[in-house]
């Protein structure tokens, strides 16, 4: 019990901590919501963002890096947390869509990290270091005629921030297309509720699906702690029922 405790407690703390990036989190994954933190509360955005996507390249060709630019609209404009993903824009299996795709090759610059390191398909700052533009390349090994759009949060302070807000132009498969000319960016809406579920860790057969259940980590806290609670009362309620058999029995007896 004293393990479970120190554990879930670890979870807390960091989740609520993002100064070197997003934790590897299920719904944080998912939502790339810093509302997720407590420290991030009242800090939503909903004005355009002061920062774009720049691509290398108008479509992308399987095992081809491609680079990808988060930057301010000038120079003045900087940001100190971010986090950003590659998603299935448009696809010729629907139930694809808004599923992470490809993934991001390290480098040394030291400026980002993988959010989950198992996966490689979702980054996220590793300082709070003012940053004006951050350049990261992305490839796909597999080309199955997705569209892809690179979605990001950025954070220009703890309190002041931008979900999935900054997007990219989408990228066809260079075999399907060269480039999108009829692109309209989507109005700017607030992101669906939080459900703050800080105890959903990523487990090993994730990865990355949006449209699939969702992992409530309050809920197995809860049903963790009440577990034994329900054994002894179902426990007690046999014993008493067992108790009141031979008192029924001995009043007939007495009658």
């Amino acid at each position: 019990m004293l393990i479970l405790f120190f554990t879930l407690c670890s979870y807390v703390q960091l989740s609520q901590q993002w100064p070197d990036g997003a934790p590897c989190l299920r719904n944080t994954m998912d939502s790339m919501n810093p509302l997720d933190a407590e420290e991030h509360q009242g800090g939503l955005q909903l004005t355009p963002p002061p920062y774009v996507i720049d691509l290398d390249s108008k479509c992308y060709w399987t095992r081809q890096e491609i680079g990808v630019t988060i930057r301010g609209l000038d120079n003045t404009t900087h940001f100190r947390g971010f986090a950003l993903q590659a998603h299935v824009w448009k696809s010729p299996r629907n139930s694809n869509v808004g599923k992470r795709v490809g993934q991001f090759d390290r480098d040394d610059n030291g400026s980002w990290r993988y959010q989950c390191f198992r996966f490689k398909d979702g980054i996220t700052h590793s300082h709070e270091e003012p940053k004006n533009k951050l350049k990261m390349w992305w490839q796909v090994d597999k080309e199955q005629g997705e569209y892809v759009q690179f979605v990001a949060t950025v954070a220009e302070h703890r309190q002041r921030f931008w979900v999935k807000s900054i997007k990219s132009i989408p990228l066809p498969p260079c075999r399907v297309a060269r480039k999108i000319d009829d692109y309209v960016p989507e109005e700017i809406t607030a992101p669906p509720l939080s459900l703050h579920t800080k105890f959903g860790i990523i487990n090993p057969d994730f990865h990355g699906n949006t449209n699939g259940a969702r992992f409530n980590g309050r809920q197995q806290r809860r049903s963790l702690i009440q577990k034994p609670v329900t054994t002894t009362t179902k426990k007690q309620t046999a014993a008493t029922t067992t108790t009141k058999k031979p008192t029924t029995t001995t009043k007939r007896k007495m009658g």
